[in-house]
């Protein structure tokens, strides 16, 4: 395991999956399918590559989150192991940049030795998600998860690692709980559907790690984090509302979280051993189109891990008010983001509106007429 400093923090991985937390929730019907997953091709003919990137995965499956999702979650428990990584939004914004992100999203063969020179790495990890979510049959459901993924050297492309798993956890009609004791601190937004997609894609994630080769620690290793929720996904948060997060890890550390730039390490409180609770109350001047946030929990020798959020992003402010009609060119800007429109958005003839990289336009009730021009720049 590795000693991190505050600017790298690593996760190790769980030795409890979200699964079992459910057990700490509400009482359900819930049998898991306990299949060890088959055993990966693994060559180790030379050194371990040192510095990894994990590229979007390719999405085969019909839940247009389900590439994302899976992804964040498997950079979670990598992050365990002895490797240096990169951030996924890192990666993501220097294929976007160089025009290379929709090709690995839409599976494309972009060679492992282009893109260890564009990322700075040793070794690429591709992902292909083949199934999350459920399929039905009589009184039972199966709630499966399903990934192809590979470690690719960059210098000659030969293989490191590479599995095929899917996992399945079947389920009776009577509903489970969110993800465990995490979420019942307090009532989330977190949805049933959000809540088995992860508690599936965490499950299959954590055994296809623990069939990776690990590049030999050196260091203690970081206390466990094994959960990460919060009421703020899928929603614009505005002043006077609060955000609140809850963390499940090891007991008796330093726990915080942040949404950079907006919010940086606010601690956290145990409340219970190993459950930490954190609040923040939106103010008048904080505004984020599109945050990302992170749970952090240190020892007490200031040894860290971190854990991804996979619900989804933070969106942050009061929204600029758009008028119903657009009579002059207009330009939505990423300052002035978060938009709302309340009724019909309608763009005049000989008119422009444009949008910026990032920005986040809310519509209360659906109507866009454009009589004029629409133009959307950017990737993001």
């Amino acid at each position: 395991m590795k000693n991190i400093d505050p600017g790298k923090m690593k996760n190790l991985i769980i030795t409890i999956s979200l699964g079992l937390l459910i057990a700490l929730g509400s009482v359900s019907c819930a049998f898991r399918i306990l299949q060890p997953p088959p055993a990966p091709t693994v060559l180790e003919e030379e050194k371990l590559p040192y510095k990894v990137a994990i590229l979007p995965f390719v999405n085969k499956t019909s839940n247009p989150e389900a590439g994302t999702i899976v992804r964040k979650m498997f950079y979670n428990f990598f992050s365990s192991l002895n490797y240096r990584d990169l951030e996924p939004y890192v990666i993501d914004e220097n294929l976007k940049t160089n025009n290379l992100y929709t090709d690995i999203t839409g599976g494309k063969n972009v060679s492992p030795q282009k893109l260890g020179q564009l990322l700075g790495v040793d070794a690429v990890i591709y992902g292909e998600v083949i199934s999350l979510g459920k399929t039905y049959a009589l009184v039972y459901s199966d709630n499966q998860a399903g990934l192809k993924a590979r470690m690719v050297r960059c210098s000659n492309a030969k293989p490191v690692w590479e599995l095929e798993h899917t996992i399945h956890i079947e389920e009776g009609d009577v509903p489970l709980s969110p993800i465990g004791l995490a979420a019942t601190i307090f009532k989330t937004a977190l949805s049933h559907k959000q809540a088995t997609h992860i508690k599936a894609a965490s499950e299959l994630c954590m055994q296809m790690i623990a069939t990776m080769p690990n590049p030999p620690g050196v260091s203690e290793p970081p206390p466990k984090i094994q959960a990460l929720v919060h009421n703020g996904a899928g929603k614009l948060l505005q002043p006077g509302d609060s955000i609140k997060v809850a963390m499940i890890g090891d007991k008796n550390q330093i726990a915080s979280w942040s949404i950079p730039p907006l919010i940086e390490n606010l601690p956290m409180k145990e409340k219970e051993p190993g459950v930490y609770i954190g609040a923040y109350r939106i103010k008048a001047r904080d505004r984020l189109a599109h945050g990302r946030m992170v749970g952090i929990l240190r020892s007490k020798k200031g040894v860290g891990s971190q854990w991804m959020d996979t619900l989804g992003p933070v969106r942050i402010g009061k929204p600029t008010v758009l008028p119903p009609v657009i009579a002059n060119d207009y330009v939505l800007t990423i300052d002035k983001s978060p938009y709302l429109v309340t009724g019909a958005l309608v763009v005049k003839p000989g008119v422009t509106l444009t949008m910026n990289a990032g920005t986040v336009v809310w519509f209360r009730s659906l109507g866009l007429i454009v009589k004029g021009e629409l133009q959307i720049l950017g990737t993001r």
